[in-house]
């Protein structure tokens, strides 16, 4: 098959021809071609709802560094969006479904989707959170997309980089106390050792 290339075989015969038109929008636009783009995204559309729909976002908890100097429960759970507890940096969207300990630290620029766990002493920052997935206790996620149904143990570390993050499949199990950094993890796979710079199939 011959290659086919959208500027110039497309868009500029169309052009010649008055038969391209655009759309002018006043809001942003982000083209998603890689993970990194989608975690830019993300960020722009939190920006967004700062400024157009700030009620959508999660809103940090005056009282909550005072709770951290307590003991944190296993069942101790703030949940969702209306939470009181919540302990947010900057920007975070969470689900009202979303169980979030108050002594984890949300943001900036972090999406959390329907039933997470998110455990206590996790970090979370610059990082989308698909459906049901599990965050264990004091579990770092950093520049990262965790995919729906994935697990993260306990004192585990799951990081990218802005322009490479690590992308986690559907059904993703990270055991405890591991590092996995710059890796995409295909779905349903279990990883029980430190990964780096790897494609795991």
């Amino acid at each position: 098959l011959p290659v086919l290339r959208l500027e110039q075989d497309v868009l500029m015969p169309l052009t010649g021809k008055s038969k391209l038109f655009v759309y002018k929008s006043d809001t942003f636009w982000c083209q998603i071609k890689e993970p990194a783009s989608a975690l830019a995204c993300s960020s722009m559309y939190l920006d967004h709802f700062k400024e157009h729909r700030p009620h959508l976002l999660a809103k940090p908890a005056a009282s909550v560094k005072a709770d951290m100097n307590r003991a944190p429960s296993a069942g101790d759970f703030g949940v969702g969006v209306g939470s009181t507890k919540l302990y947010v940096s900057g920007t975070a969207i969470i689900h009202p479904t979303a169980k979030v300990h108050p002594s984890a630290k949300i943001g900036p620029n972090v999406s959390i989707a329907a039933g997470v766990e998110v455990g206590p002493g996790a970090r979370l920052k610059d990082c989308i959170i698909l459906e049901d997935v599990s965050i264990k206790d004091h579990s770092v996620v950093r520049d990262a997309i965790i995919g729906w149904s994935s697990s993260i143990g306990r004192w585990s570390r799951v990081q990218g980089e802005p322009a490479k993050p690590t992308i986690f499949g559907a059904g993703v199990t990270a055991n405890n106390e591991i590092i996995v950094s710059n890796c995409i993890v295909l779905p349903h796979k279990s990883i029980s050792q430190s990964q780096r710079d790897e494609i795991i199939l």
